[in-house]
């Protein structure tokens, strides 16, 4: 990954930190989680994937983390959430670029 799209990443994934910790609640929605909750998740779900495609590379921890501790903790997330090894599988196979059997992301 280039380094002004990963610190564009970082910049990016620290705003969105901020606005969490400024709301103080469980989920960006509030107590439950809302619109915004399940538009970002797909998004967030998937940053664990980067130090598995780049072992050197450490994703600072930040309040996003409790958030994504929460999203796991709801039905929607976790029974048909990826982890970031499913989500690996995914992209490895994808950028072969040859017809493909997803069914291991079936569940």
């Amino acid at each position: 990954m280039a380094h002004a799209a990963l610190q564009e990443l970082l910049t990016a994934k620290s705003k969105v930190a901020a606005e969490y910790k400024k709301r103080g609640t469980k989920f960006f929605c509030g107590t439950t989680p809302g619109m915004l909750d399940y538009m970002m998740w797909p998004w967030m779900e998937r940053l664990p994937c980067i130090p598995l495609r780049y072992p050197n590379m450490v994703l600072p921890s930040c309040s996003l983390d409790t958030w994504v501790k929460e999203m796991w903790n709801i039905e929607p997330v976790s029974k048909y959430g990826l982890t970031p090894e499913q989500h690996m599988m995914f992209f490895t196979e994808y950028r072969k670029g040859e017809e493909c059997n997803f069914d291991f992301l079936l569940k």
